[in-house]
């Protein structure tokens, strides 16, 4: 549908929306203080998990 670069772009922006988004729950939900920095941490962390147990569960079969 898109060009490879433009995939690529499109995928890295979409990443990048997903982190925001785990770093402000990260920091606005604990009711301990937390530092911006370790909100990033977590929230890159979390997002690569969650995109890799994404493409994992694609790639098995279903079992119905």
């Amino acid at each position: 549908m898109f060009s490879g670069s433009f995939a690529l772009i499109l995928s890295f922006i979409a990443f990048c929306i997903i982190a925001c988004l785990f770093a402000v729950i990260y920091k606005v939900l604990p009711d301990a203080p937390l530092c911006w920095r370790d909100a990033w941490i977590g929230a890159d962390f979390t997002r690569h998990y969650a995109i890799g147990f994404g493409s994992l569960r694609k790639q098995t079969p279903d079992a119905a």
